[in-house]
């Protein structure tokens, strides 16, 4: 079975995204100092690069040299079908080899910059705020929130406590049920409408 606990994938994910998943140590890690730091960030940009090259080696050196290869044994053998056999066996081992190593690199690559102050994981930092703080410092260019976000922050900046809010949703009218989700025009496109838009003509018939 698939793990699909938010805990463990980083997010409301089947299987685990990459440098999302929790972070586990033996022991109570501790901060290196700025040099150390600099030199795990020259270590992991040194592997990202290697990463890199040998991706770019599937794209022709690789091939070439497995086709140089095939063109040898069908010379030796005088057999063509021989000769594709062969280069195209060596290149996916040679693909498989590459990625296993890549694999590997990339772990390495985590662990460095993990070591170097970077932290991979979506949630790097938490607070409590207000909405209305969190949309002010939005403003003044101190955080980046995305639009989802934004609108939620909104919505909430209406209430001047959690006891309001929760009076407001309990006396919310319940949702039509006629099966179409109200849309509205939005920078050349169309989205779902949120509280406060003015609503297009109908709207699109809820999947089945």
């Amino acid at each position: 079975m698939p793990r699909n606990d938010p805990t463990d994938t980083g997010g409301l994910f089947i299987g685990r995204r990459p440098g999302t998943g929790p972070i586990k140590y033996r022991g109570t890690p501790e901060r290196g100092g700025g040099g150390r730091r600099r030199a795990d960030a020259v270590m992991a940009a040194v592997v990202l690069a290697l990463v890199v090259v040998l991706c770019l080696t599937l794209w022709g050196p690789q091939p070439i040299a497995w086709l140089w290869v095939g063109s040898q044994v069908d010379y030796e053998t005088d057999s063509v079908s021989l000769g594709i056999a062969v280069a195209f066996a060596g290149m996916i081992g040679t693909l498989m080899l590459t990625l296993a190593i890549c694999a590997r690199l990339d772990r390495a690559w985590r662990i460095l910059r993990r070591a170097a102050g970077h932290d991979d994981t979506e949630l790097i930092a938490s607070a409590w705020v207000r909405p209305v703080d969190a949309l002010a410092a939005a403003g003044r260019g101190d955080v980046d929130l995305i639009f989802p976000t934004r609108k939620n922050l909104e919505m909430l900046a209406r209430f001047e406590t959690a006891a309001a809010l929760l009076e407001a949703v309990g006396a919310a009218a319940t949702p039509a049920t006629s099966g179409a989700i109200p849309l509205v025009a939005d920078d050349g496109g169309q989205r779902i409408a949120l509280a406060g838009d003015v609503l297009d003509d109908g709207g699109v018939p809820c999947p089945a």
